[in-house]
């Protein structure tokens, strides 16, 4: 549709307005997803009109766990899939009618796409970003892969374990090396840019309380470090809990109370979470309800001794925020760009390697075991360290699926514009040279940065509330590190975020997984799509959405009849 195409060069009145581009984990989308692109894209046209150059893109978040565990699913190949799927989602986009700029699309399966993931990964191993660690981490042995601890649905929301975000599976703790993003040095940041965004509030507590700071004291009790808020009841400290995962868990019977000088027991127990504090907590039974609960339980003494404003240990801040785990025991995915050699240890794969192509293999299924489907091809995985030229090993994990999206609107603007390849007969084109960035005038980017300025950042975003502390939150952060390495002029992606409303069936959330989907072809079929938009958007408020029932959009299509007559008359 060359009347949606936006002139990015010469664009006078510049407004990006972007939708969160699908995840493709079906056949194609249902009336739900209709919903929330018909109202950003309703947005769009009344900025068009108002004399704005919009830039509307689309694409497709085709990687990750959600595509993959479809295609196992049905019994395709997930490359086969993607192609598919890619084509039936675009298909239905085209025919709702929505404005998109389909000159420059999106999807992350491409290795146009993902070898600026790889690229920006790299950059994050280089910065000191990116470590590789022993953790215990969150498995969901269904799923057959590590899960960050914001795709973990919280056991206080569901009674009993955490459960997966994706299949509602409990998630059990799995000793593991893995790779971790350093999301946490940037806590204090996220927390304080929340103050200059136009979100919903909802959104910006869901962040902030994930966020979690807090302002305490910690206090040595022997070697084991405790962090509290309340150090006025250390006189009522008659045990000590360490969470299961503590380094000292098991091999500390019993510390000194520094303030009375006595020796207390120490325990174990999962009423104490790892990632909270320090992993260890003083117990206090007299002020503490959890505490009082432990102590009866183990039939210890409760104390209810003066409280003290006498200082022991030093102020201390911690946050529930935790790095980033990063890697993917999966098929479908980016392969790390990492390097295992005996001699040099890990080595980034050079940008000029870069991407490392997900090759096509026929045992992609999860193993289930902590490695993924590459570790058993050695094609793959067989290759000479970058540094020293010995053999080395390449990392077989692939990387989360929501690295993939933590930039791609940084993407949309400059995807045709292109150089040469660098290599001699390689398909994959690079980006623009970074000569007003990088003073060594080395390398590449995945955007051009005059454009870049000219465009970004997004104007306004609209998604899911359910992304606070997802994509959302590791979007901020990875614009974050973009800006202080002096990649882009901004620090923030999405100054102004819009919170779209569900569509609801028979009581629930819309969703694949719950088979209670509703395909909007058959109605646009029948009724057009113009009726079918205008019914989804009296269904209720944007922002809260509404229950589906097409009893209603037989009255829509007749009222669409009758301005279109009375227009052509």
């Amino acid at each position: 549709m060359e009347s949606s195409r936006t002139d990015i060069a010469a664009a006078k009145k510049p407004f990006y307005n972007l939708m969160m581009f699908p995840y493709p984990s079906a056949e194609g989308l249902h009336v739900g997803n209709m919903y929330a692109f018909t109202g950003s894209d309703i947005y769009g046209r009344f900025k068009r009109m108002a004399g704005y150059d919009v830039f509307e893109p689309i694409g497709l978040d085709g990687f990750g766990i959600h595509s993959e565990n479809y295609a196992l699913k049905i019994g395709k190949h997930p490359m086969e899939h993607a192609k598919v799927t890619e084509k039936n989602f675009y298909n239905q986009l085209h025919k709702i009618g929505a404005m998109y700029d389909w000159s420059r699309t999106v999807e992350t399966y491409d290795p146009h796409y993902y070898k600026w993931t790889q690229w920006i990964f790299v950059q994050m191993y280089t910065r000191g970003l990116a470590y590789r660690a022993k953790s215990e981490v969150n498995w969901c042995p269904s799923c057959k892969t590590v899960l960050a601890d914001e795709q973990v649905i919280p056991a206080s929301r569901q009674g009993g374990e955490g459960k997966c975000e994706r299949c509602g599976n409990a998630v059990i703790k799995k000793l593991l090396e893995q790779w971790f993003f350093r999301i946490t040095a940037y806590a204090e940041k996220l927390l304080q840019n929340t103050r200059t965004l136009n979100w919903p509030e909802k959104v910006l507590i869901a962040q902030r309380n994930w966020i979690g700071k807090k302002e305490g004291t910690k206090i040595l009790f022997d070697e084991i470090e405790i962090f509290t808020t309340r150090p006025d009841t250390i006189f009522g400290c008659v045990f000590v809990v360490l969470s299961p995962s503590h380094r000292l868990a098991g091999k500390v019977k019993e510390v000194v109370n520094p303030a009375t000088k006595k020796a207390i027991p120490v325990f174990v127990d999962e009423y104490v979470l790892g990632e909270v504090g320090t992993g260890a907590i003083m117990g206090v039974p007299a002020y503490d309800d959890r505490d009082m609960a432990f102590a009866k339980r183990m039939n210890l003494p409760v104390v209810r001794a003066k409280l003290t404003d006498k200082v022991f240990g030093k102020k201390m801040v911690t946050y529930h925020l935790r790095d980033w785990l990063i890697s993917r025991q999966r098929y479908w995915g980016p392969p790390i760009p990492m390097i295992y050699c005996e001699t040099c240890g890990w080595q980034p794969v050079p940008e000029k390697d870069l991407p490392v192509i997900l090759p096509r293999i026929e045992d992609y299924q999860p193993k289930g075991t902590g490695v993924a489907p590459l570790a058993t091809h050695k094609e793959f995985y067989e290759t000479t360290c970058p540094n020293c030229g010995k053999s080395a090993r390449r990392e077989t994990d692939v990387s989360d699926t929501f690295l993939d999206s933590s930039w791609y609107f940084l993407r949309y603007p400059s995807v045709n514009n292109v150089i040469p390849a660098t290599e001699p007969g390689s398909s994959v084109q690079v980006g623009w040279t970074p000569d007003q960035v990088r003073g060594d005038k080395q390398g590449f980017l995945p955007w051009d940065p005059e454009i870049t300025k000219k465009w970004l950042p997004v104007d306004m975003y609209t998604g899911g509330a359910e992304h606070s502390v997802l994509h959302l939150l590791y979007s901020r952060f990875i614009t974050m590190a973009l800006h202080d390495w002096g990649y882009i002029d901004f620090d923030e992606p999405f100054p102004n975020f819009y919170a779209h409303g569900l569509i609801i069936k028979d009581g629930a959330k819309m969703s694949k997984s719950k088979g209670n989907i509703v395909n909007p072809d058959q109605y646009i079929d029948l009724y057009g799509a113009d009726a079918l938009r205008i019914y989804l958007m009296f269904t209720g408020p944007y922002d809260q959405g509404g229950d589906f029932r097409d009893s209603a959009m037989e009255g829509i299509a007749k009222w669409v009849r009758k301005v279109w007559r009375m227009a052509l008359s």
